[in-house]
């Protein structure tokens, strides 16, 4: 590695020496939103002054570049007021292998360097640095304080914990709607309350009795009060600054599993005058349900008002403390009227407000707007009741702001009908865990659409499949297939679903022509291309009037005609060059939105459309000239 200081030889030396102290911090920091990390330290120290000359934090560890940064901020702006700007006459590192890699650079600015266990008042030093540091220390200890618990055991259960957090279950059942469990050994009965729903906390708390979670239910002046005697059995995800260090540390060591930053797991029993780590039996039970809730969750179904049915599942499980048996039930019993009434209808499905914000952007206008008219859109959709049936869930599906009961409702729909071709479709958008996955729900769409039509839907809806409700999941799954063959690099076999859905629905309400237009140019067909093109002379769009300039320039070079197409394209949106010649960087992540003519408009087109420029050979340098 070739490194060299930024200060001058020339500068004045002092015939000193100075330490540099590399340390990883017992400290925890975390940014918001950031999952926790150990930062490093690197000190550089005075000790016959018993002065701190220079400090700095760095989240990686530190290179021989970094420190030779550190050593030439030293030198020419040291932390010690106004001290004058000299360089030492030996540095100290506490480390052979720095002293071998920065040697030579050293050497080039007159200062020599050696190895040597650093002294007392360095580690002092990086004590006291560490001590200003503001972290809350919980008051509670750590879980490896735990009697018999091992890293393997920490490993388990930590895996555990990030699937119960990925499945999300409080999405679908509130705080009021908890499950009955029977683990056997040790024979105990538990009743599992889901906290998340409400946005403040995700977890659960476990009771070993009924009236103990109706306690909780209460509204109360003293929470307190409310605790049960034998503690609430807390299994919660919290942030970084909410575990001990101890835990972050051996989230590090053993490298533990954690989902995301506010994920860290939390379990503790709350007594009403103290707090206390769950034993290893107690921990055992809480994997148990970590384990189970996900699986039964996963299988409760919805009546045609959103409310959960009865369920009871068996299942065999293995936890650190060997393995169990769990009977679930749903529900777990009955909640007096009074308390149901302060849930708020969480446990019932949430229905999107046209006019509000949604989770995502799955859904586009023309689903909601569908769904919104669904009485006339069954009508129209089938003959067949049963379809018609699944077909109502698919609607009630689109409607509903939340992934998981979505699924629910497709699952649903295709038990009902394995002909409803928009319940493969919602599988594929919401299920799936692979692209792969989701172009066999997608194929699985298509094939249920083209039986639902019939041999002879092509001739007799040709040119209006819009219009039609009953044709519309035909234009979706063809529009699934086509997308996902071009992520899976099958950009070849994607241009027959791109054309089909033109050629069935020439007004293009999904949008397909842009995704067979940049298919078109990836494969090189120009001409096919051009002609896509002029088949939509009234399109606006930066993709089109970009496009249309690149492809005349392509097939007949710098010609008057590409010329225009160009400076049509300039004033239609002015922002797209700067991305294009690398002046402007791309955001982290693309913008939500873009309007015609707009700057994110030209970071969409920019970023999809950046390679083909540079790769035709003539095309950046004929549009910086014209655009200048």
């Amino acid at each position: 590695m070739s490194v060299s200081m930024k200060n001058n030889p020339a500068q004045a030396q002092n015939p000193v020496t100075w330490h540099v102290t590399i340390r990883k911090l017992h400290k925890w920091i975390s940014e918001p939103g950031e999952k926790a990390s150990r930062p490093f330290v690197l000190m550089i120290t005075n000790p016959e002054q018993k002065s701190v000359i220079k400090t700095k934090i760095i989240s990686e560890t530190p290179d021989p570049g970094s420190l030779l940064d550190l050593i030439s901020q030293a030198v020419n702006s040291p932390d010690t007021g106004k001290s004058p700007r000299l360089r030492p006459e030996l540095i100290i590192f506490d480390n052979p292998n720095l002293v071998d890699q920065l040697r030579q650079p050293l050497s080039d600015q007159n200062i020599r360097c050696a190895y040597q266990a650093l002294p007392d008042e360095a580690n002092e030093a990086i004590a006291l640095f560490e001590g200003m540091i503001e972290e809350s220390a919980p008051d509670f200890p750590g879980l490896f304080t735990v009697e018999g618990l091992t890293p393997q055991h920490a490993q388990q259960l930590f895996a555990d914990a990030e699937t119960l957090f990925l499945s999300a279950p409080w999405k679908t059942l509130s705080d009021h709607q908890p499950i009955a469990l029977h683990i056997t050994p040790p024979d105990k009965q538990v009743y599992v309350q889901l906290m998340g729903q409400a946005g403040i906390q995700t977890g659960m708390n476990l009771f070993w009795d009924w009236d103990a979670l109706l306690r909780i239910l209460e509204e109360a002046i003293d929470p307190i009060e409310q605790i049960p005697a034998d503690g609430l059995h807390s299994f919660s995800f919290e942030t970084s600054n909410m575990l001990p260090a101890s835990d972050l540390d051996a989230v590090e060591k053993f490298n533990l599993p954690v989902a995301a930053a506010d994920a860290y797991p939390l379990p503790l029993i709350y007594a009403r005058d103290f707090v206390r780590r769950p034993t290893l039996e107690e921990l055992a039970l809480f994997q148990a349900v970590l384990q189970a809730v996900p699986r039964f969750v996963g299988v409760l179904k919805a009546d045609q008002k959103g409310e959960f049915l009865t369920c009871e599942s068996d299942l065999q499980l293995e936890t650190i403390t060997g393995p169990c048996s769990v009977h679930l039930h749903y529900p777990a019993g009955e909640i007096p009227a009074d308390f149901e009434s302060e849930q708020n209808d969480f446990g019932k499905l949430e229905i999107l407000d046209p006019g509000g914000e949604y989770e995502d952007d799955l859904f586009d206008d023309f689903r909601l707007l569908e769904a919104k008219t669904a009485s006339q859109a069954l009508a129209e959709f089938s003959e067949d009741p049963i379809l018609q049936d699944a077909q109502q869930l698919v609607y009630k599906a689109w409607m509903v702001n939340d992934s998981v009961q979505r699924q629910l409702l497709a699952h649903q729909a295709l038990e009902i009908s394995a002909d409803c071709a928009d319940g493969y479709i919602l599988l594929a958008e919401e299920e799936a865990e692979s692209i792969e996955e989701a172009h066999q729900y997608y194929r699985r769409g298509l094939e249920a659409a083209e039986r639902n039509l019939g041999s002879e839907y092509v001739r007799e809806f040709a040119g209006m499949f819009w219009e039609k409700f009953k044709t519309r999941p035909l234009l979706r799954a063809l529009e699934g297939m086509a997308n996902t063959l071009v992520e899976l690099e099958k950009q070849q076999e994607s241009l027959e679903y791109f054309k089909k859905m033109i050629d069935l629905d020439p007004d293009d309400h999904l949008g397909a022509r842009y995704g067979y237009l940049h298919t078109l140019i990836e494969l090189k067909k120009y001409v096919e291309a051009h002609s896509l093109l002029h088949s939509y002379t009234n399109e606006l769009s930066a993709y089109w009037s970009y496009t249309h300039a690149l492809i005349s320039f392509i097939l007949n070079g710098p010609t008057v005609k590409a010329e225009n197409s160009l400076r049509w394209a300039l004033q239609q949106n002015p922002y797209v060059p700067a991305y294009l010649f690398g002046e402007k960087p791309f955001p982290e992540t693309l913008p939500n939105s873009y309007g015609t003519g707009d700057e994110n408009e030209a970071v969409y087109y920019a970023s999809e459309y950046f390679s083909s420029w540079w790769q035709t050979r003539g095309a950046i340098d004929w549009i910086k000239a014209l655009h200048s």
